[in-house]
């Protein structure tokens, strides 16, 4: 079994939470409080695509050819949750909400059509299954002409500073989100990672403080939302900031790793999370309970709902696999039994060459 990475399951369960904490909070714009968090927490998404970016770069350093094999099975990985919890959200959303109901909002999530919809981020998982062995084959393949996709990534986010992007943010996406991939090759291979973080930690600031005097000398709006879809410079240099941070955080606090199991949880099931809260928050929405306690109550609700469904699923999948394990080893004794007059295999001799047999060929 592959080892756990704690630092990456840390960042990713940090996502998780920032998340759920976003979507709380988005309906208590008044609080200060809650909106200063709503907005700062925003670098969700620069962690979850870092970790998944890192994951795959760590595994295909060396066999690109073999990650493309598995290009099918992450789409259907990503793809059968998700429309598992679309039927689910069509099902609820028909019981408490019908006026919410209609079949062209139907329709535009089961085609990801739309703008800043909650299957967006979906859509952009479902790009980088493709991109992640494009841009790793040709930067161990082409380095010159990785440069250039360097360049035209790191352009697209400078272009975002400025001007609004020309075609859809669903279709332009994914281009300034690469960005990130580069830097996270450069933190992955690095012989000594604390200095290659500390390093993006420095730079990022640097981008960080440019980019945000740049947004207010437009006039542009400085909230984050309204530099993400798709993202420019000013939003990645924030994300980029805190994975560094937290990342040096990780491995230089030690008493964080005494939480290795709760950072496990939350990042083995983060996809299922973060579509199991969007069900729950829908729900809560549509009786309005937002209204009725304050912003903290409320984020403790939907993050605190969202681990007991997930623990119920969890328990549910465990006790199935119990089940088919059982019904597996009764099937092993009844054939045990029904050959037991064979004779018993003879052990090969490994002092005689002829009775060597090679199962690694």
């Amino acid at each position: 079994m592959e080892k756990r990475n704690g630092a990456i399951d840390f960042l990713r369960a940090w996502g998780v939470i920032l998340m759920i904490l976003i979507h709380a909070t988005a309906y208590y714009g008044k609080d200060r409080i809650a909106h200063a968090l709503w907005d700062y927490a925003h670098f969700a998404v620069p962690l979850f695509i870092f970790c998944s970016m890192a994951i795959f770069v760590a595994r295909s350093q060396n066999n690109v050819t073999l990650m493309l094999k598995t290009v099918w099975k992450r789409v259907k990985r990503l793809l059968v949750p998700y429309y598992l919890f679309l039927a689910a959200w069509i099902g609820i959303s028909y019981i408490v909400s019908p006026s919410f109901f209609s079949p062209q909002k139907i329709l535009n999530k089961i085609f990801f059509i739309g703008s800043r919809d909650l299957d967006w981020l979906v859509l952009l998982f479902l790009f980088f299954i493709f991109l992640f062995p494009l841009f790793e084959y040709v930067s161990q393949k082409y380095k010159k002409l990785y440069v250039l996709l360097i360049a035209l990534v790191l352009g697209s986010s400078i272009y975002l500073l400025f001007y609004q992007s020309p075609v859809s943010m669903r279709l332009a996406m994914w281009l300034p989100w690469m960005l990130l991939y580069p830097v996270t090759q450069y933190i992955v291979r690095a012989k000594k990672k604390l200095r290659s973080v500390c390093n993006v930690v420095v730079i990022s600031v640097i981008l960080y403080g440019t980019t945000r005097l740049i947004v207010a000398g437009l006039r542009h709006s400085l909230v984050f939302t309204s530099n993400k879809y798709p993202p420019n410079l000013y939003y990645l240099s924030y994300g980029l900031l805190w994975i560094g941070v937290l990342f040096f955080t990780y491995n230089m606090f030690s008493v964080l790793k005494k939480f290795d199991r709760v950072w496990f949880f939350l990042s083995a099931n983060s996809y299922t999370l973060y579509l199991i809260h969007f069900l729950i928050l829908h729900v809560l929405l549509s009786y309005k309970v937002q209204t009725m306690m304050p912003w903290g109550i409320f984020f403790a609700l939907l993050f605190g709902s969202a681990i007991v469904v997930q623990t119920i699923l969890n328990r549910a999948k465990t006790i199935k696999h119990s089940s088919d394990c059982k019904q597996i080893e009764s099937s092993i004794l009844k054939m045990s039994g029904k050959y037991k007059n064979l004779k018993p295999i003879q052990p090969i001799n490994l002092d005689k060459p002829r009775d060597y047999i090679d199962y690694t060929q």
